[in-house]
């Protein structure tokens, strides 16, 4: 894990990410839950899934032209 951690360091200064998620551990292994915590990682609940309905996009254009403007670059 510390091996993880610091390649995730390293790809955050490298790519100027603000965040770094790690998902889908059991949320039942209290030992991880403390090793993470002690290096600077917290325990967020994430949603069981997330399902957009009515999407209505036909093309790229169409697309990039309903993103907000902090979303275009992506």
């Amino acid at each position: 894990m510390q091996l993880l951690f610091a390649k995730l360091s390293e790809l955050q200064e490298k790519y100027k990410a603000s965040n770094i998620m790690l998902r889908d551990f059991s949320s039942n292994d209290n030992e991880l839950d403390t090793f993470l915590v002690d290096n600077g990682y917290f325990k967020v609940a994430m949603p069981d899934n997330h399902i957009l309905e009515n999407i209505d996009i036909t093309s790229k254009d169409q697309y990039v032209e309903s993103l907000s403007p902090d979303q275009e670059n992506i």
